[in-house]
């Protein structure tokens, strides 16, 4: 691997430089994820699944889904609504229109 020193690059030269690297990681990550892809339809292939059968088993499959996790979800409260329980609001996001209708909720960040 070749050594650059960049103490001694321009601002340009730098930019230019970064720039170069993200676009080779991004080629790089690229290529990762086709080899990937390639080899588990390989893998499904040869078990007799069809390439439909395998990403609809991820998609659907609890365990393998990506779960987006929140900082403090346990401490946020939940607002339901008072005549649907199935619809709640938990402060995120912009306020519904039901809300604004509860004579009792009282806003407290104002």
């Amino acid at each position: 691997m070749a050594s650059i020193d960049v103490s001694k690059l321009s601002i340009e030269e730098l930019k230019e430089l970064h720039s170069l690297v993200e676009k080779k990681m991004r080629d790089s990550r690229k290529s990762q994820l086709e080899s990937f892809v390639k080899s588990l339809m390989e893998e499904g292939a040869s078990k007799g699944f069809s390439v439909s059968e395998v990403v609809s088993a991820i998609v659907n499959n609890a365990d393998t889904k990506v779960r987006i996790s929140r900082k403090n979800k346990a401490e946020r409260k939940r607002i339901v609504h008072p005549e649907n329980p199935s619809i709640s609001w938990n402060g995120l996001g912009r306020r519904p229109k039901w809300l604004s209708k509860v004579a009792n909720y009282e806003d407290e960040s104002t």
